[in-house]
């Protein structure tokens, strides 16, 4: 990770805007009653620097909805780091479905990965002890 002072945690609802933001920033869709229930049931972790909210992971149980990071802290382990501490929090493997631009991510997180329909993809995560 190339922040030493990068912190991820649980959300809460103040953080509602900055995730928000974050979200749409990346041109993902996910409706903003989706995100606050998630807030609610512990399901949003954020990175932050001191100064500001630099990524997200949204997830379901053990199956992540969205991960998103601001445009301009792309490719600095923001993302990795998320994802891992998800996969902490997990009893389960994580699971995620995804299309051809985000493949090399998952890739290089060791997720094992099977097409299913065209241009898709489904993988799994756990981090082993």
């Amino acid at each position: 990770m190339k922040y030493s002072r990068l912190k991820v945690r649980s959300a809460t609802t103040s953080d509602l805007s900055s995730i928000m933001n974050i979200i749409d920033g990346s041109m993902l869709q996910l409706d903003l009653k989706i995100v606050q229930s998630r807030i609610s049931s512990e399901e949003v972790l954020v990175a932050e620097s001191p100064t500001s909210i630099l990524g997200i992971l949204v997830s379901t149980g053990n199956t992540i909805e969205t991960i998103a990071v601001r445009s301009k802290r792309r490719h600095q382990g923001i993302g990795s780091i998320l994802v891992k501490t998800a996969a902490k929090k997990s009893d389960e493997p994580l699971v995620a479905e995804f299309d051809q631009t985000s493949l090399q991510f998952y890739q290089k997180l060791g997720f094992s990965i099977t097409p299913t329909i065209e241009g898709r993809y489904t993988g799994s995560y756990q981090l082993l002890d």
